[in-house]
Parts: structure tokens; C-alpha cells; sequence
């Protein structure tokens, strides 16, 4: 992304940084919390455009591992990847 803002195909702009209760989500409640703005770097194409709910099937910890071993297996040694956990309450 950094290379190509450098480049001037990536622009910055502000993003809103706020966060769902996900507990309360799973119940069918929606909880949010705005913590402020951003400037953060936008390419609809490099990035996703906003999350997506998970769906909750069978054994939740095992849809993670499932997860985490496809991305693993989609990484290539000549990538940078930053991967985060995201706030969590």
C-alpha cells in the first residue's frame, strides 16, 4: 500500500475507527462504539471495503484454525503481510 501511494495510484482520505460488541452482536444486538477518524490509505481493490459478520458454525474455535490455515497457505515469501486481531472487549 505504502509503495503505491508512493506512486500515486493508492490516495489517503479519513476513515471512521469505531468497533461492535461482538457478544452483543451474537445476540442479536447491535452495540457501537465510534472512537474517532483516520487518515488512512483507500484502494477498493487492495482492501476490504467494510467487515462482514461471521457465521457461526459448528465449533467457532475450529472455523478460526480453518481460517488461519487457508491464509497461511495463500502466503508467498515475497509478500509483507500485517496481520491483526482487531480491538476486542
Amino acid at each position: 500500500m505504502i509503495y503505491e501511494y508512493l506512486r500515486g495510484r493508492v490516495t489517503a482520505g479519513l476513515s471512521e475507527v469505531f468497533a461492535v460488541d461482538e457478544e452483543k452482536f451474537r445476540s442479536d444486538l447491535l452495540s457501537i462504539k465510534l472512537y474517532g477518524y483516520l487518515l488512512t490509505l483507500t484502494d477498493p481493490i487492495l482492501l476490504q471495503a467494510s467487515k462482514t459478520p461471521t457465521l457461526l458454525i459448528g465449533d467457532e474455535l475450529e472455523n478460526q484454525r480453518a481460517v488461519a490455515r487457508r491464509l497461511v497457505e495463500e502466503m508467498t515469501d515475497d509478500e509483507i503481510y500485517i496481520l491483526s486481531s482487531g480491538y476486542h472487549y
